[in-house]
């Protein structure tokens, strides 16, 4: 009988953390291992419905996402990895020991001899000590778990919400009731056997002091010496955004001067209407990289890993609009680098649609900006040659042996 291989999701959004997974569970099955899933619910399942057919799926540790008693500021912006754990669900031993209880009874339930954690800081924390365990993810959702406290990455170098302390003493609660050693740190909680951390190293907020370097980016494939300069404005939007009416009005008024393409899922039938009615292309489905990369000279999105990522090795300029850290960070990194804007959007604000317009124009017509990105380009492509899914795969058959 192959050897079972727990494939765990837990924590962030978008269809990326799935990709990895989907790429991951086909290169172990080449192996002969056999892929066991565990996510959160999810309309996203589609884009590995190949790897998910006829393989065992279980539900993902649950989050509670929910403000305990006492909790006030759980609603301001977090400025550190941990405030975003406590924001998630970690802020009382109630919410703590559910997760770890449901965590431990997945691992029970399917009895893996590995598992690996997309973003699942409670299976790798019921599975420490016990069953071997590997790491995987982009560089914001895995900071490196030897360090003493999670660091700042506000980019107004704000303080944590969250006392450290206080949040690793209800970690412990759960350690010292379930029998296990008690963490020393915080950090620890993304501690694993083998660590895949899948970034360029110039959106790894945690460079300085990351020990381990980072493998490429798991990223779709397309075709990367084709790159032509686009004449379309590419916008990707997340369903929910808190800024989805600023952008949308900004993307009608823009598409007066350019092409403007828009991807966004369950929009609302009149903003449909609008963007028509201002030459929008609006996608509701996903559109493949490979033919944003042919179309586009400029890419608007909210931040997501993996989008910022192809356009970087695309050579395509980029405006990031974060309405989150994760998604703020990378925006940053963006501007570092010379190939974009980072903006952050005011909700609400009944100036911001004209100014996001005009920015974006201005942006679209930057020589600067586009050659940066084009000359940046073949470095970021060169590393995607080798496949983070097969180093993975080779560190589950170090740590557990062939299937």
């Amino acid at each position: 009988m192959a050897k079972r291989v727990l494939l765990v999701w837990e924590l962030g959004g978008g269809a990326g953390h799935l990709l990895r997974l989907g790429w991951i569970a086909k290169a172990l099955g080449e192996r002969g291992y056999e892929p066991v899933f565990a996510l959160p619910p999810t309309e996203a399942l589609g884009v590995i419905r190949e790897q998910l057919d006829g393989r065992t799926r279980h539900n993902a540790p649950v989050w509670s996402k929910q403000p305990s008693p006492g909790h006030g500021s759980i609603r301001r912006r977090a400025a550190t990895m941990g405030d975003v754990l406590v924001q998630m669900g970690l802020h009382s031993p109630e919410t703590t020991d559910s997760m770890l209880g449901e965590a431990s009874r997945l691992i029970a339930a399917t009895d893996p001899h590995a598992i690996v954690a997309d973003y699942a800081p409670a299976s790798l924390l019921s599975a420490r000590g016990h069953v071997p365990t590997i790491a995987v993810g982009d560089a914001f959702t895995l900071p490196p778990w030897q360090a003493d406290r999670f660091i700042s990455l506000d980019h107004l170098g704000r303080t944590p919400i969250f006392d450290e302390t206080e949040t690793l003493a209800r970690v412990n609660e759960w350690f010292v009731s379930a029998g296990r050693n008690s963490l020393s740190h915080l950090p620890e909680i993304f501690y694993a056997d083998r660590t895949a951390v899948g970034a360029f190293s110039e959106l790894d907020p945690y460079t300085e002091t990351r020990r381990i370097p980072p493998v490429s980016p798991s990223l779709p494939f397309w075709e990367r010496n084709g790159r032509r300069a686009g004449e379309e404005i590419f916008c990707y939007l997340s369903a929910g955004s808190e800024f989805q009416s600023t952008v949308l009005l900004a993307l009608a008024d823009v598409a007066h001067t350019a092409p403007v393409r828009l991807h966004a899922r369950h929009l609302a039938r009149e903003a449909v209407d609008l963007l028509t009615a201002a030459k929008v292309t609006v996608e509701l489905e996903p559109i493949p990289f490979g033919q944003i990369q042919a179309r586009s000279g400029l890419i608007v999105s909210l931040g997501s890993f993996g989008l910022v990522s192809c356009a970087l090795a695309a050579g395509i300029p980029q405006i990031v609009l974060p309405p989150n850290l994760a998604m703020d960070v990378t925006g940053r990194a963006v501007e570092a680098l010379g190939v974009g804007r980072c903006l952050r959007l005011q909700a609400g604000n009944p100036l911001e649609p004209a100014l996001l317009a005009q920015v974006i124009g201005e942006t679209f017509g930057n020589a600067a900006l586009r050659g940066t990105a084009e000359r940046l380009a073949p470095g970021f492509a060169r590393r995607l040659e080798t496949r983070p899914e097969n180093i993975v795969a080779a560190m589950v058959e170090e740590l557990i042996g062939p299937a």
